[in-house]
């Protein structure tokens, strides 16, 4: 069977990396760090033969080696003070690594298009951030700083053991190395362990996502014994592969005090010896028996590197895979003038999501100062249309044209701030009413004041006694559907838009409200450009024109009067709305 080699970060997966890497303030400190440690490891390898010219001397003459032990003590306080330093300056890079993981990530998801957010696993996303960067920036810094050490210190060991006694090295290093290599392997294997394990992990996090955000739902149609059972089955794998882990874990003490074990059988049996014989010194096997430890030590600690590398390798790949995901949407030069947008027509857009076409040959036009209608059945197109405006969608055919110029030409975001657009299930976030209209943007006492009057948020404000900074909650969860749409167009006018695009977002308003908002916008920006979308007639009968969409075609254009002689669709809409009305 083939081995699966897709694991493996490609080297586009690791280009990312490279370019945090190339910063002054984290490849340069980490530099620091790591210069630091060479030092350190050198004054490490010095100690045993210290050590031993202070027991030999003891042993010869009766007396300390009084130079040696000062010596050894100065070299201990350096050897601290440089640890504690290299530790810093190495953790200092480390985080700063992380800082720009997190920013380059977050920055690389915000300008995808929404084709990649219907692509991806939210709670994937949300892992990769807050788990795999935290792996990588404190997986990454122990390795490289531990290969480092640990070659160093295993070629320094080798060398001084051999200068000691070649023999009693060659035994040493041939029985310690062979039993060190079934450590390795075993943590080598790991790496499929802690894949599945990152994989569950965002199973558990989707998990753990959804019953915070569908609490309600859950609790009115008594969902609770299974979302706790899904919970417990995802919360159960994750334990059972933590446990796996911990298991091939829990072999490796038990080895390296076999190591530790057979070193000090060889030292006792082949050292002893050679004492007896004169052939080494006490202060020779007190540092040779140091030399073993450090000799060790390396070759265990490549052991737990190549666990945590399979874990580091895991996480760079996930990262990557974001980082590395193309961006759909291609930004253009010009931006849109002081005279805004005067005009916004589709041309013959069309959509295909893989094979299946969903936007067939699309053809609108909405001029400065009109008010245009879009109306038909659920799932027939409407939202999808709209959004290739704002360029959240690309149209895979046809072109858009503002002002008479390709949409792609413009900036995106110069476009999209001259566009209010009000989604059918708008987020709000947990902050005051004041917050959610202004959304992050500059808008001053006397505007805001305008803006919640011509959405009649002002009303909802007189019944809190903060007023406009009354706390909505997650979502808006303290607000009334109607309430919430409220708040979502007065946060769409907030930015002062030349087109104004409601899709289906008055749906909780009754009749008379959502009249009067639409007259408010109309006497207040006059020169605004208004497409409403609806399924309910009474919310577009009076605009100039309307075009009626079905599978995802115009199937009717005109006025209400016009589309009642043209159009079955719209026929139909509206003998069943009133029979309802009736009803």
């Amino acid at each position: 069977m083939k081995k699966n080699r897709s694991k493996l970060p490609s080297k586009n997966q690791f280009g990312f990396l490279g370019t945090i890497i190339k910063k002054r303030d984290v490849g340069g400190v980490f530099l620091g760090g790591v210069g630091l440690l060479l030092v350190n490891i050198v004054l490490s390898l010095l100690f045993p033969k210290l050590y031993s010219q202070v027991i030999d001397t003891f042993l010869a003459n009766g007396t300390f080696a009084t130079k040696s032990i000062y010596l050894i003590g100065l070299l201990g306080i350096i050897n601290i003070v440089l640890a504690y330093l290299q530790a810093y300056i190495i953790r200092l890079a480390s985080e700063r690594l992380g800082y720009y993981l997190r920013e380059n990530l977050f920055k690389k998801i915000v300008n995808q298009s929404e084709k990649f957010f219907h692509e991806k696993d939210s709670s994937k996303l949300l892992t990769i951030i807050m788990n795999d960067i935290n792996n990588v920036k404190q997986i990454l810094a122990m390795l490289i700083t531990n290969s480092i050490s640990s070659i160093l210190i295993l070629i320094g060991s080798v060398f001084l053991m051999l200068s000691i006694n070649s023999q009693l090295g060659l035994v040493i290093i041939a029985s310690v190395g062979l039993t060190t290599i079934f450590i390795v392997f075993l943590m080598r294997k790991m790496g499929d362990l802690f894949q599945k394990r990152q994989k569950k992990r965002d199973i558990f996090n989707r998990i753990i996502k959804e019953n915070v955000q569908a609490s309600t739902l859950i609790r009115v149609f008594v969902a609770e014994k299974l979302e706790i059972n899904k919970f417990a089955n995802a919360n159960a794998k994750i334990k059972d592969l933590s446990i796996k882990i911990s298991q091939k874990f829990s072999l490796i003490v038990p080895m390296i005090n076999f190591v530790n074990y057979l070193a000090s059988f060889w030292i006792l049996i082949i050292g002893g010896k050679e004492v007896i014989g004169g052939n080494m010194s006490l202060g020779d096997i007190t540092a040779f028996q140091n030399y073993v430890n450090m000799f060790i030590m390396p070759i265990l600690s490549f052991g737990f590197m190549s666990a945590m590398a399979g874990q580091a390798m895991v996480s760079i790949k996930r990262i990557g895979e974001v980082l590395n995901e193309k961006t759909e949407l291609k930004n253009g030069t010009i931006k849109i003038n002081q005279q805004g947008i005067k005009s916004v027509e589709l041309k013959n857009v069309s959509f295909a999501n893989q094979d299946n076409k969903i936007l067939h040959n699309i053809n609108l036009r909405v001029n400065r100062g009109e008010k245009i209608g879009i109306i038909g059945l659920t799932g027939s197109g409407k939202s999808l249309m709209l959004k290739t405006i704002v360029r959240l969608i690309e149209p895979t055919s046809g072109k858009i044209l503002i002002n008479n110029r390709n949409i792609n030409q413009y900036e995106i975001n110069s476009l999209r701030r001259r566009i209010g657009f009000v989604f059918q299930n708008d987020y709000l976030i947990n902050g005051s009413l004041a917050d959610n209209i202004k959304f992050g943007r500059q808008v001053s006492r006397q505007e805001l004041k305008k803006i919640v009057k011509i959405a009649n948020v002002d009303q909802i404000a007189a019944k809190f006694s903060k007023g406009l900074n009354h706390n909505i909650g997650e979502q808006g969860r303290k607000l009334s559907g109607g309430q919430k749409q409220r708040v979502r167009i007065a946060r769409a006018l907030a930015s002062n838009p030349d087109l104004l695009i409601l899709d289906d977002c008055t749906s909780n308003l009754d009749v008379k409200t959502e009249k009067k908002i639409i007259k408010n916008i109309k006497d207040n920006y006059q020169d605004i450009a208004l497409i409403i979308v609806s399924e309910k007639i009474a919310s577009i009968k009076d605009c100039e024109r309307i075009y009626v969409v079905d599978g995802g075609k115009i199937v009717g254009t005109g006025t209400h009067e016009e589309l009642l002689k043209t159009t079955f669709l719209y026929q139909e809409i509206e003998l069943t709305q009133k029979n309802y009305a009736q009803e």
